[in-house]
């Protein structure tokens, strides 16, 4: 048998083998969202459900937290992700070398964004969100290595931008006030 605990409950019981992403919808509450699966103790990557099959003997860890919860959890990812940006050498020799890593980060952080409002919760002003499109469309029309100054400065500006999004998450605070 394959034995599913959810939030710490012993939940139910599969036989055989099972797509892990089967048993997650199965169990899946209303009003939740999902943070984290085990397997034998084992984290399995979100993003892996769909490819993940689970057998008799092991055991699922389901855990789903609320969506208020999850909105926290993404805004302190965010924000120590910022952090890290901000402790990041950001002269001529090391700027390209995290290049990618800033680039996907703030991608990440757009998704997050889009995701978040569109749960109904407005989490920037249009101000915020006039200033990230310009600063993006800026960035991208640089040439890199002739303009490395204003990349770098256009890096900080989206970051304080960010940093302002998400931190106003996590006090509660919605674009309004």
């Amino acid at each position: 048998m394959i034995e599913v605990m959810v939030n710490g409950n012993e939940s139910r019981k599969y036989a055989g083998k099972v797509k892990l992403e089967e048993i997650v919808g199965d169990l899946y509450p209303e009003g939740k969202v999902l943070e984290s699966v085990t397997i034998n103790g084992r984290e399995i990557p979100l993003s892996d459900l769909s490819n993940v099959f689970v057998e008799d003997g092991e055991n699922v860890n389901i855990k789903f937290i609320s969506l208020n919860e999850g909105i926290t959890n993404i805004a302190k990812s965010a924000l120590e992700f910022i952090e890290w940006l901000e402790s990041q050498e950001m002269d001529d020799e090391h700027i390209f070398k995290d290049l990618s890593k800033i680039s996907s980060g703030f991608e990440i952080m757009e998704n997050a964004i889009f995701s978040i409002q569109s749960t109904g919760r407005k989490i920037e002003s249009e101000e915020d969100s006039k200033n990230r499109d310009k600063i993006f469309e800026e960035i991208n029309s640089f040439t890199a290595l002739e303009n490395k100054e204003k990349v770098r400065e256009k890096i900080k500006e989206a970051a304080e931008v960010y940093k302002k999004i998400f931190s106003r998450i996590l006090e509660g605070g919605s674009a309004n006030g």
